[in-house]
C-alpha cells in the first residue's frame, strides 16, 4: 500500500530519479548501512512482509479418547494391582504369631485357638473374627489384635477381674463386677486343663440359699438375666456402703440374698447385719442409691443411742423408706431362726 502522491510537491528532477530505488529495497544501503535520502523524502510508506501465524495442529480424534483411557487406567489399575499382590503374594501370609496371655487365659490356649490363621493372608484377615474366636473363653474381657506386617500378628489378652464368689448348693462361681457369672471355681485337686487360680481371701462372698430367692443356677424363663440383675444389685448395696460408711464396707465379709433386690450385710466391722434393699449395680441411675445412703448415714446418728437400749440386736432393718427397724435378738427357734435368716 502506497501513501497518495502529494500533487502540490514538484517532481523529482531526473537525476534524482535514477538514485531511487525500486519498490521493496530496502531503506538502508547494504554498502555502506546508510540510509536512502530519496525514499525518505518522498514519505513512502515502505512495503514490509506480513509475519505469517503460528501453524495450527490438528488433534486425532483417537487420541482424544486414548490418552483419558489411559490415565484411568493408570488412576484406578495401579492401585488394584497392588491390592491384588498384596492379597496373593506370599510375603503377607502369617508366619509370626505374639501372644501375651494372663494368670487364667494361657498363652498355649490362644495359640490353639489361632493356630488356623498361621499361613493365611495378613492384610485381608479380619480382626473382629479373631477377637470373637477369643471371646469363647469365660475369662477373656477383650483382646487387643494389631497386624505387623509383613507377616506378624500381636494378639494382647484382657482378662476379666472377679469381684465376688457366689456360694449356693455346695458350689462356688466366680462373678465380675456386673453381676455376670464367670466361670465355676473348680475344687482343689480337680483335673483341669487350664490352671485355676485360688480365690482370694478377701473376697466378697455371695450368699444364695435356693430357700430364699429360688436356684441362682435354675432353668427359669429370664434365668441368666434374673441372676445378673440380683447379683449387680447386691454388688450396688455394698458399693454404696463402702462410699456412705467405708469402716464398715472395708470389713464386709459376706452378703446374703433374701430376694430380688432385698439383702443381708454382714461384717466384722458392721455392729450388727443390715438388712437393705438395692434395684441397681454400682453407678446405676435411680433414686434407690441415694435412698439406701440417706439411711445409712441416720443409721450412724443414732448408733450410740441403739446400742445403749440394745446392745446386742439381731439386725437393723433398712428397706423401709421413712424409718429404721431394729429387731432384737430372741431365743434360738426352729421358727425364729427361719424368720431371722429370711428377714421377716
Amino acid at each position: 500500500m502506497r501513501a497518495p502522491r502529494d500533487t502540490a510537491r514538484p517532481p523529482l528532477p531526473a537525476s534524482d530519479l535514477a538514485s531511487v530505488p525500486r519498490p521493496g529495497a530496502p531503506i538502508w544501503s547494504p554498502a555502506d548501512r546508510t540510509p536512502n535520502p530519496a525514499r525518505r523524502s518522498r514519505g513512502e510508506v515502505l512495503p514490509f512482509r506480513r509475519r505469517r501465524g503460528l501453524p495450527v495442529r490438528r488433534r486425532s480424534r483417537l487420541a482424544s479418547f486414548v490418552r483419558p483411557f489411559l490415565a484411568a487406567v493408570a488412576i484406578v489399575g495401579i492401585p488394584a494391582a497392588a491390592l491384588w499382590w498384596s492379597g496373593t503374594s506370599p510375603r503377607f501370609a502369617l508366619a509370626d504369631l505374639e501372644v501375651r496371655g494372663s494368670e487364667r487365659v494361657s498363652e498355649s490356649w490362644v495359640r490353639g485357638q489361632l493356630a488356623g490363621l498361621v499361613g493365611h493372608n495378613l492384610v485381608w484377615m479380619p480382626l473382629d473374627s479373631v477377637e470373637r474366636t477369643l471371646s469363647s473363653h469365660p475369662w477373656v474381657a477383650g483382646t487387643e489384635v494389631t497386624k505387623e506386617l509383613p507377616d506378624r500378628l500381636r494378639v494382647v489378652v484382657v482378662e476379666r477381674q472377679p469381684a465376688a464368689l457366689l456360694v449356693t448348693s455346695g458350689e462356688r462361681f466366680w462373678v465380675g463386677a456386673d453381676g455376670a457369672v464367670i466361670a465355676p471355681v473348680e475344687p482343689e485337686g480337680a483335673p483341669t486343663a487350664e490352671p485355676q487360680p485360688v480365690p482370694p481371701t478377701d473376697l466378697l462372698e455371695v450368699r444364695w440359699l435356693a430357700e430364699t430367692a429360688g436356684s441362682p443356677t435354675g432353668a427359669e424363663a429370664s434365668g441368666p438375666a434374673r441372676r445378673q440383675r440380683i447379683l449387680a444389685a447386691a454388688l450396688g448395696a455394698v458399693d454404696v456402703l463402702e462410699k456412705t460408711a467405708p469402716e464398715w464396707g472395708r470389713a464386709l465379709s459376706g452378703v446374703e440374698v433374701l430376694g430380688d433386690e432385698e439383702f443381708r450385710l454382714e461384717g466384722d466391722a458392721v455392729p450388727f447385719p443390715l438388712l437393705v434393699r438395692s434395684e441397681g449395680g454400682p453407678g446405676a441411675p435411680g433414686r434407690q442409691p441415694d435412698e439406701l445412703a440417706t439411711r445409712i448415714r441416720r443409721l450412724e446418728e443414732i448408733l450410740p443411742e441403739l446400742q445403749a437400749r440394745l446392745p446386742e440386736p439381731a439386725s437393723v432393718d433398712l428397706r423401709f423408706r421413712n424409718r429404721i427397724v431394729v429387731r432384737p435378738a430372741v431365743a434360738a427357734t426352729p421358727w425364729t431362726a427361719e424368720r431371722q435368716k429370711r428377714g421377716a
